[in-house]
């Protein structure tokens, strides 16, 4: 196929300018990115199972990069390719070992959301009064509502399970700064957050009540990860060389 197969680059950018294989999933990410109204969507899986991939293919959706989409199922349907602010979280593999630590990590990636959507944090304000000041100065800045793109929302509280106290006030940190999307809403365009799995006392999921999990979804089932008819599609060649190698039938 000619096509380089990505081990550990999971920007849509980089994929698409760099010619590796990319696995079109964009027919099942336009319903989401078109819905009017109520586009606050969550979504559970495996680690490994291509969540980042999917916000980073989000983010360049709403940056209007249509040129990176060019052959994709997307480009060939109706979307309106309108740039719109973007603030982008992700809160994977951060330092939890204490809770001093934790504080430490989750304002840098907080702050390094900022510095890539040109939003200067606040080291005076907590991270969820940090979160709502820049929802509302983007929307009123560039005069478009913002896409909130959140990535392992649940990382720092799953990685301090073995400490129920520690993993409590985690918890309430994070509690506190999701729950600036509420109240927020009207302010932004688009949310997703994916994760592990789903604290039920976390409060985006108490308070979000128009919150879209697309888990258990039968329509979205196929959004992340690959079928079979997908490796036969995209991988076939490679599966067919890989078993000779092997000394295996295909």
């Amino acid at each position: 196929m000619g096509q380089k197969i990505a081990q550990s680059v999971y920007d849509f950018r980089i994929m698409r300018e760099k010619g590796y294989r990319y696995v079109d999933k964009t027919d099942l990410l336009y319903p989401l990115v078109t819905r009017d109204g109520d586009a606050f969507y969550f979504i559970s899986r495996p680690r490994r199972f291509g969540k980042s991939l999917m916000l980073s293919t989000l983010e360049c959706i709403f940056r209007g990069r249509r040129d990176l989409f060019q052959g994709l199922a997307i480009d060939k349907l109706d979307y309106d390719w309108v740039e719109h602010p973007i603030l982008h979280f992700n809160f994977a593999t951060m330092g939890v070992e204490t809770l001093e630590e934790f504080k430490v990590a989750f304002v840098e990636r907080v702050r390094q959301a900022f510095d890539a959507a040109n939003v200067v944090y606040d080291p005076e304000v907590t991270p969820g009064g940090n979160f709502a000041d820049a929802i509302r100065f983007l929307a009123r800045e560039r005069g478009k509502p913002v896409v909130v793109l959140i990535d392992e929302y649940d990382a720092p509280v799953s990685a301090a399970l073995s400490d129920p106290a520690k993993a409590t006030a985690i918890r309430a940190t994070l509690s506190s700064f999701y729950g600036e999307i509420k109240n927020n809403a009207s302010d932004i365009r688009f949310m997703m957050m994916t994760g592990v799995t789903r604290f039920t006392q976390l409060s985006v999921f108490s308070a979000l009540n128009n919150l879209n999990d697309l888990t258990m979804d039968a329509r979205y089932a196929t959004l992340l990860g690959y079928t079979e008819e997908e490796l036969d599609a995209n991988f076939d060649e490679d599966l067919h060389e890989h078993a000779e190698v092997m000394g295996l039938p295909y």
